[in-house]
């Protein structure tokens, strides 16, 4: 039986931040943040209950903490799951990180590219991601979740899809409104990796006060970019020979990054062609400036 707590969820973006807060939420003594950190419940596994839920991710180290939670991405970008975190959790808290929307399509890229994820290269994934978007395909109610659902590789527990979603990951402002209109602005608090960059003690305490937790002492040096290496073709292509071993879905996450940086050959790292990024700037710009008016902040610096 499942006892009532308070949920927080971290919602995205993708590549904006929602690691370090998952691991700063996950470091407070009232909260208890779900293992692993992104579970893919209200995206692919609705229907299994919230029992289910509770005892996939949360059981097995909940030790009796007031606030549980959780941190994934694809819950601010998937259009069908507010309505589901909604139904289950309507007094849920709701963190929103946002990053350049370029630059975090290019992030994005780059950790599906580098894990051999992804074969195409940037210009042509994002032209291929335009397309899809072009032709509808945006994964709404309510055919979006079955669709979804059915591109999802199984042995990656959620995390890969066969569907790029580089550029409209970074619609924020419509994002933001399906969230409101179920739960209100009260419920949001929205950062931005700017700011956590910037002061991240400020941001920091921001997110714990509107969590109604004292804040913790926070050690910032913890704050980190972490960036996939740039491996070779050949690289890439054994990183995905062995991502399909039985050995590396039981080694340890850091014996395994251990082995790829010493026996994975790496080449020098990728820049973003201009003209794409201008072309990028160009798509957003609409995007930035609806963001900006719903957040009352200046967004100008996201122009370049």
């Amino acid at each position: 039986m499942i006892v009532e707590r308070s949920h927080v969820f971290v919602l995205g973006a993708a590549k904006a931040g929602t690691t370090t807060l998952h691991r700063f939420l996950d470091a407070h003594a009232d909260v208890c943040m779900s293992d692993p950190k992104e579970p893919a419940f209200f995206e692919a596994e609705y229907e299994s209950g919230v029992e289910f839920y509770w005892r996939k991710y949360y059981a097995h180290r909940w030790r009796g903490e007031p606030l549980v939670g959780e941190a994934r991405h694809r819950n601010l970008y998937l259009p069908y799951v507010p309505r589901r975190i909604a139904s289950r959790y309507p007094h849920a808290k709701l963190l929103v990180i946002l990053r350049h929307p370029v630059d975090r399509a290019w992030s994005h890229w780059w950790q599906r590219y580098a894990r051999g994820q992804e074969q195409a290269g940037f210009d042509d994934a994002i032209a291929a991601d335009m397309d899809r978007i072009s032709s509808g395909i945006l994964f709404e109610e309510p055919d979006g979740p079955a669709m979804w659902c059915r591109s999802l590789d199984p042995d990656s527990r959620g995390r890969i899809n066969e569907y790029r979603t580089y550029v409209d990951s970074g619609y924020y402002a419509d994002q933001i409104l399906r969230y409101v209109d179920l739960f209100g602005w009260e419920s949001l608090h929205i950062i931005l990796l700017d700011d956590l960059r910037a002061d991240p003690q400020k941001t920091l305490r921001g997110i714990f006060d509107c969590l109604r937790l004292a804040p913790p002492s926070i050690d910032v040096s913890t704050i980190h970019n972490h960036r996939m290496p740039n491996y070779t073709d050949g690289g890439r292509r054994l990183l995905g020979a062995v991502r399909a071993t039985r050995v590396q879905k039981l080694a340890p996450k850091r014996v395994r990054a251990t082995l790829h940086r010493r026996f994975l050959p790496t080449a020098p790292w990728p820049t973003m062609n201009q003209r794409t990024r201008a072309d990028l700037l160009r798509h957003f710009a609409p995007h930035n400036r609806a963001l900006g008016s719903l957040l009352r902040r200046d967004l100008s610096h996201w122009a370049q």
